[in-house]
């Protein structure tokens, strides 16, 4: 959740659930404008990710099991339960507003390679949905084999009882709410935690509806703060019976060895390249790392290898267009023209009217200098997907040889809008401002050119090195 971007939403709601059950307490005590406080925070909570809902059901937790079945504890009184009903008016809310905006409280439509349990049986589903959360506590615990992505196929669906992932996972689960239960009195943080596991992980399990993932690191993240509590009640259990040095020997290696495992994974979010290089060695049956292993390959220059990821993408998952795209891509680079075609429509065949499919029919026909009928496929793309990048780029280049240049110049502006990467954009925005007698803005273009480019590009970057000098 540090490493991508994406994880910022499981950032915010941590802690404005975490603001909000502390000001819960604290307005409980004190009333007044206070009272406000976890009441925006849940509202915050909410709108930076939908498990921001589940607020209200760990308050309500927290007030059980901490406070009112104390001795000493409160009461519910008036604070309280304006407190509670403001936050269930909330939720209702909420809920209302995403029904209008979304259609639903669920995700929709998913794709079969984004979350294959979500196109199978409630029972099948329920039942993967059990081995994923063993899964998760694992990886908590021990965090060796991480990957940015487990879409199909990384984790196999579980079709029955006998299935060992799900045996051991109800094990776990049945003997940890077991003892958190036998510990309430003495140990009401155990079932705090349990629950805080539970009731965090619930939207996203796939047990009440289908999601967009069949599973996700980031998605652990404010189930953590449980994993937290429970370290913590352990290491008070060793501070008051153990030796002296024991608890900071131990803390030495658990956060030594945790720290050196975050920095090692930090690390392979460098590129692309190095990222899925890391995912195809931990999740090697998912095919969309496979995919995008394989691209990054391309983009590298390294065609050979990036065939092979994206047959391996295929092998794994025979309905991957988008494989099948790169299939024909890679090809198309190694000169194997029939087989490049081939590929690509059968990507056709799968989806029709594939943008990224017509787009590399359209190079083929560009590279047999068929240049009309490339520019019409690559018209038909910008119809079904107007900031489709590579095709603005080509159709500039198109324009470009014909003498049209006001259109290039259009064209290649509007895909550097679209990708800032585009490299082929960049350098014929070059040479158009240069044309134009722009010179300042042809240097920034060509800069942008020689910043971007990958390996094809090389002789032109020595080029447009030389001449920026």
């Amino acid at each position: 959740a540090v490493a991508s971007i994406v994880g910022r939403r499981d950032l915010l709601a941590a802690l404005f659930m975490l603001t909000m059950i502390l000001a819960h307490s604290r307005a409980s005590r004190r009333g007044g404008f206070e009272l406000l406080v976890p009441i925006l925070a849940y509202v915050c909570a909410m709108l930076s990710k939908e498990v921001g809902a589940v607020g209200i059901g760990l308050v309500l937790l927290h007030d059980y099991l901490l406070v009112q079945r104390q001795p000493t504890g409160r009461r519910v009184d008036r604070r309280t339960l304006i407190l509670y009903g403001s936050y269930a008016v909330l939720l209702l809310a909420f809920l209302a507003v995403r029904y209008v905006v979304v259609g639903g409280v669920g995700v929709g439509a998913v794709s079969p390679f984004d979350n294959p349990a979500a196109q199978t049986s409630t029972g099948m589903r329920w039942l993967t949905a059990f081995a994923v959360i063993g899964k998760g506590v694992t990886l908590q615990v021990a965090p060796f084999r991480l990957s940015p992505d487990y879409s199909y196929d990384a984790i196999p669906l579980v079709e029955g009882f006998a299935d060992l992932r799900f045996i051991a996972s109800l094990i776990a689960l049945a003997a940890t709410s077991a003892f958190a239960v036998q510990k309430r009195r003495s140990r009401p943080l155990y079932l705090l935690a349990l629950g805080w596991y539970g009731l965090c992980l619930l939207p996203a399990s796939n047990i009440l509806f289908p999601v967009g993932t069949i599973f996700g690191e980031r998605l652990l993240y404010i189930p953590s703060v449980a994993v937290c509590v429970v370290a913590a009640v352990a290491v008070g259990a060793v501070s008051r019976r153990g030796p002296a040095w024991t608890l900071p020997a131990l803390a030495a290696v658990v956060l030594v060895s945790l720290a050196a495992r975050s920095i090692r994974y930090a690390s392979v979010w460098s590129d692309d390249l190095s990222l899925f290089s890391e995912a195809a060695r931990t999740a090697p049956r998912s095919t969309k790392v496979q995919l995008n292993l394989g691209a990054a390959l391309l983009r590298d220059g390294r065609v050979e290898a990036a065939l092979s990821a994206a047959q391996r993408a295929v092998t794994i998952a025979p309905d991957n267009y988008k494989a099948l795209v790169l299939v024909g891509e890679s090809n198309r680079e190694l000169g194997r023209r029939v087989e490049s075609e081939r590929a690509l429509r059968q990507a056709l065949s799968i989806k029709p009217e594939y943008a990224d499919a017509l787009y590399g029919l359209g190079k083929l026909q560009r590279d047999q200098s068929r240049l009309d009928e490339a520019g019409e496929l690559w018209r038909r793309v910008l119809e079904l997907d107007p900031g489709h990048a590579g095709a603005l780029s080509d159709l500039g280049t198109l324009h470009f040889v014909r003498g049209d240049l006001r259109r290039a110049r259009e064209y290649s502006e509007r895909a550097v809008e679209a990708n800032p990467s585009q490299a082929n954009a960049w350098y014929n925005l070059g040479l158009l401002y240069e044309l134009q007698g722009d010179a300042e803005r042809a240097r920034r273009a060509f800069e942008e050119f020689v910043r971007v480019a990958g390996p094809p590009y090389e002789a032109q970057v020595e080029e447009i090195r030389r001449r920026l000098e």
